[in-house]
């Protein structure tokens, strides 16, 4: 009895499965337009690596210490890619003195910590004023590191 039980069970499932199947081939337009249209999945994010960028900051006549970040700028296409690419040069110059600036006048430090957040604000403001307002879409710091050093 119990197999002849699991034997209709069967033969239920694959004719629901066979009806289905069925009716979403006969009826798969009028079913698919009846769904809500989805967004086109967004590009994936282009990432322009940098070389790293050092900065010596100088208290009291000397340097006291060097900074270095490894920073990234995303970009949302390959054609601003290729275009921060070429003008890289001048990028780092810009970075380097808006930087050297900053943490030299000390407005890039916290509890004589550099603040991240601050140093993240001041190079998409140097990237703006480069590249124009919305070519770069973030920057993101790899490394950032301080290093103190001796009077020499």
């Amino acid at each position: 009895m119990k197999k002849l039980m699991a034997a209709v069970l069967v033969l239920a499932l694959v004719g629901a499965v066979g009806v289905g199947g069925w009716a979403f081939m006969k009826h798969g337009d009028a079913l698919a337009a009846m769904l809500p249209e989805t967004e086109a999945a967004a590009p994936d994010p282009i990432f322009v690596e940098f070389e790293p960028i050092r900065i010596p900051v100088i208290a009291n006549g000397q340097v006291t210490r060097l900074v270095t970040l490894q920073i990234m700028l995303q970009v949302d296409s390959n054609e601003v890619g290729d275009s921060l690419i070429d003008q890289a040069p001048r990028l780092n110059d810009a970075f380097l003195a808006d930087m050297y600036g900053d943490l030299h006048e000390g407005r890039g430090v916290r509890n004589g910590v550099v603040n991240l957040d601050h140093v993240k604000r001041r190079l998409m403001a140097v990237s703006a004023s480069v590249m124009g307002e919305n070519a770069v879409r973030d920057v993101l710091v790899q490394m950032i590191a301080e290093r103190p050093l001796r009077n020499v």
